[in-house]
C-alpha cells in the first residue's frame, strides 16, 4: 500500500506501516516501482514517525523512492525508518523543507536533492546503503547524501553518514550549501565530487567543521588544537571544497569556541509541532502511487576517501 498527496495543504502523514514492492505498481501489472509516500504540488505537510520497508529489487528496480517530495514547500519530514528502496527520501524541486532525525538504510540512494533549495537536514541517520549487482545486495556501497543538479543553499547538520560507499556525491551546479557537523564514518569514499571544478559549498560555519573518520590516516601529523575539539590540520576534498575546522573526535558538543573561532552553533534540531488529536489516529490515506524515474548522465568525477 502507498499513500500519495497532490495539492494538500496541512496534512499529517504520522505513524504508518507502509510496504512497497519491486518492479510492479502494487502488484497490478504497470512497470513502474512503488514508492512509499509520494507528496507533490504540496506544502506545509507533516510527515512523520513513519515506517516504510520496499522489498525492492535494486537491480530490476532501482529507481522508486521510500518517501518523494516533488515541487513541494514548507514540508516537515521527521522521525521516519525507511528500508530498502531505490531512494530513501527524494526532494525534487522542492524547497524550504525540514528533514530531520530520520533512519534510512538499505537503499541505493540514502538521501536524495535534485533542484532543491533552502532546506534543512538534521540529525538524520544515513547508513549501509547498497548496491545490486544482479546477484543481490552488496552491503556498505549505495551513496549516503546525492546532491544532485543545481541544489543551493541548503544546511547539511549532524547527519551520521557512514558505513556507505559514498558518504556524500556532488554533482556539477551545487554551491552555497553548508555541509558542517556532520559524522563521515567509515565510508569507502567520504565525499565523491561530480564536475564540480570551480563550485565550492562550505564544509564548517566559520568554527566547526564535520568529523571524518579517515582524519588521522590522511593527516598523520595532525592534533588537536589547545583541546578545542578541532584538528589543526584542514581537511581537503579538493582546491575548491575544504573542511577549515575538521573534528577531533565523534562529538560536535566537545568543541571549545574562542573568539576567534566563534560562530555560534544551531540552539536545536527543529521541533516537530504537536498535534494532540493525531498521535493515537494516525491519517491513513490509500492510493495509487506514481514513480518518477531519473537517470543520470555519467560525468568526470572525484572522490575522497
Amino acid at each position: 500500500m502507498a499513500i500519495q498527496l497532490e495539492n494538500f495543504v496541512n496534512s499529517r502523514i504520522i505513524q504508518n506501516s507502509i510496504t512497497t514492492f519491486s518492479g510492479t505498481n502494487g502488484g497490478n501489472g504497470d512497470n513502474f516501482p512503488e514508492d512509499g509516500i509520494d507528496a507533490s504540488y504540496s506544502s506545509n505537510d507533516v510527515i512523520s514517525n513513519n515506517t516504510i520497508i520496499s522489498n525492492t529489487d535494486l537491480f530490476v528496480s532501482p529507481n522508486n523512492n521510500g518517501l518523494l517530495l516533488t515541487s513541494c514547500f514548507n514540508e516537515t519530514v521527521s522521525g521516519n525508518y525507511l528500508y530498502g528502496s531505490g531512494r530513501d527520501i527524494s526532494l525534487e524541486s522542492t524547497d524550504n523543507c525540514s528533514i530531520f532525525g530520520n533512519s534510512v538504510t538499505q537503499s541505493f540512494w540514502g538521501i536524495l536533492l535534485r533542484y532543491s533549495s533552502d532546506n534543512q537536514l538534521v540529525g538524520n541517520n544515513v547508513f549501509e546503503t547498497a548496491s545490486d549487482t544482479g546477484h543481490g545486495r552488496k552491503p556498505d556501497s549505495g551513496i549516503g547524501f546525492k546532491i544532485y543538479g543545481d541544489d543551493y543553499n541548503n544546511t547539511i547538520y549532524e547527519n551520521n553518514i557512514g558505513n556507505n560507499g559514498d558518504g556524500m556525491d556532488l554533482w556539477i551546479g551545487n554551491s552555497g550549501n553548508v555541509i558542517y557537523g556532520n559524522y563521515f564514518q567509515d565510508n569507502t569514499f567520504q565525499v565523491a565530487l561530480f564536475g564540480q571544478s570551480g563550485f565550492s559549498n562550505s564544509w564548517e560555519n566559520g568554527s566547526v567543521g564535520n568529523y571524518w573518520s579517515d582524519y588521522l590516516t590522511k593527516y598523520p601529523n595532525a592534533t588537536e588544537i589547545d583541546h578545542t575539539g578541532l584538528g589543526n590540520t584542514p581537511y581537503e576534498i579538493d582546491q575548491n571544497n575544504t573542511d577549515q575546522y575538521p573534528l577531533w573526535q565523534a562529538d560536535i558538543n566537545a568543541v571549545t569556541l574562542t573568539p576567534s573561532n566563534s560562530a555560534p552553533l544551531p540552539s536545536s534540531i527543529p521541533t516537530l509541532p504537536e498535534f494532540p488529536l493525531l498521535d493515537s489516529l494516525p491519517l491513513l490515506l490509500t492510493t495509487l502511487s506514481i514513480a518518477v524515474i531519473l537517470r543520470p548522465k555519467k560525468r568526470g568525477s572525484k572522490r575522497t576517501k
